[in-house]
């Protein structure tokens, strides 16, 4: 069994935002294997777990997941997922925004450090390895991470990161995101048939 987990935050308050497109790639993976007698019913139906704190979609061989437990916290679910389906890290798949990467710029790698990421960094703290595969993909300006002396230009810095990563794409960014959202699809497939090397190869 496989888990892929979108990272971000519930609720209507950050639907589409910059920092929720982990969300919207497994929205997008969980739909294209939805299949309903009912041609209107589009959309793939999402449980809400509660013993999880998540929406899941389960199919045959996979798990979607979208934490409810917000950002910062989204280990205790991949946690408690992870441990009910006795599922290896070596399995589970996390898919999250990253600041430091351009606009629609699409990253894969496995293991390593958070990057700054809490969502991340909550996976790695609540499973106590880093060893399971990132989709990162681009939503910023390139200013993330770098580092600044002055505490106080460290806390402007942050105020901007946060008012920016939780902001809605702007209207002229919507149909490049569609795209890299169907890429980052297609790029999670090619890794479930053909592995880790031929996905890193074509996408990064």
């Amino acid at each position: 069994m496989i888990l892929i987990v979108g990272l971000g935050n519930p609720g209507s308050r950050y639907k589409n935002t910059r920092h929720n497109v982990g969300f919207m790639v497994v929205d997008k993976l969980a739909s294209s294997e939805h299949v309903s007698p009912d041609e209107r019913q589009t959309e793939a139906q999402w449980r809400a777990e509660q013993k999880f704190q998540a929406q899941v979609y389960k199919s045959q061989d996979v798990i979607y997941v979208k934490p409810l437990t917000y950002m910062n916290l989204s280990g205790i679910t991949v946690k408690a997922i992870c441990d009910f389906y006795k599922i290896k890290t070596d399995n589970l798949i996390a898919i999250h925004d990253d600041i430091d990467l351009p606009l629609g710029k699409i990253r894969i790698s496995s293991g390593g450090a958070s990057g700054g990421h809490h969502g991340v960094q909550s996976l790695i703290n609540h499973l106590n390895t880093d060893q399971f595969v990132r989709f990162r993909i681009g939503i910023g300006t390139g200013t993330g991470s770098g580092s600044t002396s002055a505490p106080q230009e460290q806390n402007v810095k942050r105020f901007r990161v946060v008012k920016y990563v939780l902001s809605k794409f702007k209207s002229a960014e919507v149909a490049q995101m569609k795209t890299v959202i169907d890429r980052a699809c297609m790029a999670v497939r090619i890794y479930l048939e053909d592995g880790l090397e031929k996905a890193m190869n074509e996408f990064n």
